[in-house]
């Protein structure tokens, strides 16, 4: 279920007044803690999209920054950036998130997200039907420590997706999420391969089958 929404849902809870506006809801997310991903990195990870290309057949992986906020009814993360995680294996395989794979994200993030935290992380396996594997599991349990900290998995061959967070002892997949900053303009970075896109993005509206492919995406002149 897609449902565009204008307005900040109403609460009882004043410090919710800073949640966004705009927003667009995929799914049916739970109360206790949802997820906002802002307009702009959703796109980013939907490369067709932004540039007109085909579907890649290789594995990709990153990872995603933003904030974690606490309310009185409820945990809410909000993801406004992105780090491609550099592949040093074969092309067909899942990159590696090694000592090394961590050093350059933390260096880009302190150049370009300096206030931001890891969130967590993306994993895009073409072809994959969303299969949760012991290794992806492994992987999530040993990097990502915070039960806040969650994982989207793709499969962008069949345009697929699904944000799974960890419960119980393993990863369950959660039934919904919000993008934010539906409309508007502003700026931002995407990370890839150790370079840093500046962007503008601008939308004025949401296209007519609600995917959102409205959002323009601009990579700044080098000044």
């Amino acid at each position: 279920m897609i449902e565009i929404i204008q307005e900040t849902e109403k609460t009882e809870d004043k410090q919710e007044a800073k949640l966004p506006r705009n927003i667009r809801q995929i799914g049916n997310p739970e109360k206790d803690f949802r997820i906002y991903m802002e307009d702009y990195v959703y796109t980013y990870l939907h490369p067709a999209q932004l540039y007109g290309c085909e579907i890649g057949v290789f594995p990709r992986m990153l990872i995603l920054v933003g904030e974690i906020e606490h309310f009185s009814n409820r945990s809410c993360a909000f993801i406004s950036g992105a780090v491609q995680v550099e592949n040093e294996r074969f092309p067909e395989e899942v990159p590696e998130l090694n000592d090394a794979a961590w050093r350059r994200v933390k260096k880009e993030m302190q150049q370009f997200f300096d206030k931001c935290q890891i969130v967590g992380w993306v994993l895009d396996i073409p072809g994959n039907a969303l299969e949760i594997t012991p290794e992806i599991e492994d992987m999530h349990r040993t990097n990502f420590l915070n039960n806040f900290q969650f994982f989207f998995l793709m499969d962008s061959k069949e345009r697929e997706e699904a944000f799974y967070t960890w419960k119980e002892g393993r990863l369950t997949r959660k039934e919904g999420y919000f993008i934010y900053n539906c409309l508007g303009s502003g700026e931002g970075y995407f990370i890839t391969n150790g370079t840093a896109i500046d962007i503008t993005w601008e939308k004025g509206g949401e296209a007519e089958n609600g995917s959102g492919a409205s959002l323009t995406v601009f990579r700044n002149k080098a000044t």
